[in-house]
């Protein structure tokens, strides 16, 4: 925690202030919490079935499935929602744009996504009392120990309505031979 201090130097003007701390969560913290929108995070094999992911064997071909569900009191519907899913340096995204791979049929379609090599911005609105599901396609590729963040998802201007999955340790192991 950082001391803060404010000052009003007006002696006309009355002054609110409001302190708001984010930022990333110190790695280790895995924790998960929710605030007016529910994230539920599941990484599946291609037969969409739920898989394990702290330990994938190399050249492994799965899929993180992000389902943002708006659970707010109020009948707004959230615009301007954004998911952050930065992946672990062993894993490559697969960009779906680019190879013209199939995504469930269920998926979702954002408004606007954002691959990079490490990360994938997704946006989208969420309607009220409402859910999107949104796919992920990814490679294990490097053999080694890695770190997977948080991921999260907010309202990118409603500093009430966020979301966030705890990251933890997974790893690439080595592909074993074919007997």
């Amino acid at each position: 925690s950082i001391p803060v201090q404010v000052r009003n130097s007006s002696v006309k003007q009355l002054l609110y202030t409001r302190i708001v701390s984010r930022g990333q969560p110190e790695q280790g913290d895995n924790s998960s919490l929710n605030n007016n929108v529910n994230l539920q995070v599941r990484y599946l094999d291609n037969q969409k079935k739920e898989i394990n992911i702290t330990n994938l064997e190399q050249g492994t071909e799965f899929m993180a499935e992000v389902t943002v569900t708006h659970t707010g009191v109020f009948s707004d519907d959230y615009l301007q929602m954004a998911i952050n899913q930065v992946f672990p340096a062993g894993w490559e995204i697969r960009n779906t744009r680019m190879e013209g791979s199939l995504l469930p049929a269920n998926a979702s379609v954002p408004d606007y996504e954002d691959v990079r090599d490490d990360r994938i911005y997704t946006f989208f609105d969420l309607p009220y009392r409402k859910s999107k599901t949104f796919y992920m396609l990814l490679h294990a590729a490097y053999i080694g120990n890695y770190v997977l963040p948080s991921v999260t998802t907010e309202a990118m201007y409603n500093g009430d309505v966020f979301a966030r999955k705890g990251g933890f340790r997974v790893s690439v192991t080595p592909r074993k031979p074919k007997a």
